[in-house]
């Protein structure tokens, strides 16, 4: 009966309390030898209970609960613990592999920052500026009309949604208009979350108005340069479209900065 004793450690030991003559690798169990490597390890075939051997000694003992987690046992009383590191599971299949790493807590929003209120200041830019001067012409009139001994010019603007601007260029100030507006609703979306997802998307939006605005001022310099005003008539590049542009560099380099602080 001794010698029966000796070979059954486990025999003797209540599945509830956490003694060195639990055998919690039912391999190592039938082999007689104890697990070399510190660590968790299943009482017999059981995943739901296992024992700790820190190399030494079986030195503790936990079990599943589904819903709860893992219960540590000690003696006459048990208390629920969180068990971070390599003892942490989420899964409630007892076979899931234990995370190394701890779940990060989910990051604030950043909360109207200086960056994002630029960028809500650029979205109203670009939305004034669209439906304002693109173009701007100026003619004299000096020897026809004279007021107080001062001669008088003329001045006419189009603006960004004239119809012209669309024959003269192919775009008009619809669709930098449009953009200031997705611009302006996504600062305000990065103002509450801190999304990747939202900053990608606003970050797209951006570049394609600069895309835009780029190609706005580049054409009506070009047609400008191409024109031959009559003698006394100048024309140039409205404020409005000068304002677009600047409005969507600033948009696009927040929203790279957002997207970059994100990662």
């Amino acid at each position: 009966m001794a010698d029966e004793d000796a070979e059954s450690p486990t025999a003797a030991a209540p599945e509830t309390e956490a003694t060195p003559q639990v055998v919690a690798d039912s391999r190592a169990a039938s082999a007689g030898t104890p697990p070399k490597e510190p660590g968790w390890y299943p009482v017999r075939t059981n995943p739901n209970e296992q024992t700790y051997w820190d190399g030494t000694n079986w030195s503790g003992r936990r079990r599943w609960s589904p819903g709860v987690g893992w219960t540590e046992v000690g003696g006459e009383s048990e208390k629920a613990a969180t068990v971070m590191g390599n003892g942490t599971r989420l899964s409630g299949n007892p076979y899931a592999p234990h995370p190394t790493t701890s779940i990060a807590a989910p990051s604030a929003a950043p909360g109207a920052t200086v960056g994002l209120l630029l960028m809500l200041a650029s979205g109203i830019a670009l939305m004034l500026g669209s439906i304002t001067t693109w173009i701007s012409v100026t003619a004299g009139t000096a020897g026809l009309f004279s007021l107080g001994g001062f001669d008088v010019a003329a001045t006419a603007t189009t603006n960004g949604v004239d119809p012209a601007i669309s024959t003269l260029i192919g775009i008009n100030g619809y669709l930098t208009l449009t953009g200031g507006a997705v611009i302006l609703l996504f600062a305000g979306l990065m103002m509450v979350t801190d999304e990747v997802s939202i900053r990608i998307v606003g970050c797209f939006f951006a570049v394609v108005t600069l895309g835009l605005a780029i190609y706005a001022v580049v054409r009506l310099v070009q047609k400008i340069n191409a024109a031959h005003p009559l003698h006394g008539t100048t024309i140039g590049i409205g404020w409005g479209v000068i304002l677009v542009l600047g409005a969507a560099v600033i948009a696009t380099l927040v929203t790279i900065a957002e997207l970059t602080r994100s990662r």
